[in-house]
């Protein structure tokens, strides 16, 4: 991932952002709220939304 600071910001911004999405990563076991909690933080922030498709047998539990 690339990421390049807006005009009047530093990178200690983005790295508070990606310490805050490594930490609802690695929150949680369960595979929904591993993905929900991430796409919560990255959509208001990087994108207008978010979208997460997971096919039969992806997760750990099934």
């Amino acid at each position: 991932m690339t990421f390049t600071c807006r005009p009047g910001t530093d990178g200690r911004q983005h790295l508070l952002f990606l310490a805050q999405v490594s930490t609802a990563i690695g929150s949680s076991l369960d595979a929904d709220a591993t993905l929900r909690r991430p796409a919560r933080l990255v959509v208001p922030v990087l994108a207008d939304w978010c979208a997460v498709d997971l096919f039969e047998g992806m997760t750990s539990d099934g």
